[in-house]
């Protein structure tokens, strides 16, 4: 692979980059190898364990966000990573739907623009092995033309 320029926008007369190049740079600078495993940046730098614990206490807390009062009763019965293409870190995913797939919650949503999921069938494979699992697939930026 020729070492890219990171792409961290488009903006006018940019040059067309391979998103699995991009995808690959990226896993670069949001993962590191940890005590228990890969480890993902979300807010902070993460592992598996602690991202699971994370969505399971958010889960059980509710609404918590001050402005939200009214919500506070509602219980979150699913739940869901998105954002930043949860995809990338294959290993960490993996065990964090782990952790999901053994927890009390019924449902585990994740919303992926799918790239890596076609250009890799094993990973694809290894995540429809996962009972709790929906995968979202996001459209979003897809040119017909």
């Amino acid at each position: 692979m020729n070492k890219m320029k990171y792409q961290r926008f488009l903006q006018p007369g940019f040059k067309p980059f391979d998103p699995l190049d991009l995808a690959r740079e990226t896993e670069k600078i949001v993962t590191r190898k940890g005590k228990e495993g890969l480890e993902r940046k979300y807010v902070g730098i993460y592992s598996a364990p602690e991202v699971a614990q994370k969505l399971f206490k958010a889960a059980e807390n509710g609404v918590t966000s001050p402005g939200w009062e009214r919500f506070r009763k509602l219980r979150v019965e699913k739940l869901r990573l998105s954002g930043c293409e949860p995809t990338i870190g294959k290993e960490h995913l993996l065990s964090v739907l782990k952790y999901a797939d053994n927890s009390k919650y019924p449902l585990f949503i994740l919303e992926t623009n799918g790239i890596l999921l076609g250009a890799d069938r094993s990973y694809a494979k290894k995540l429809a092995k996962f009972k709790k699992l929906c995968n979202m697939n996001s459209r979003k930026g897809v040119y017909h033309g």
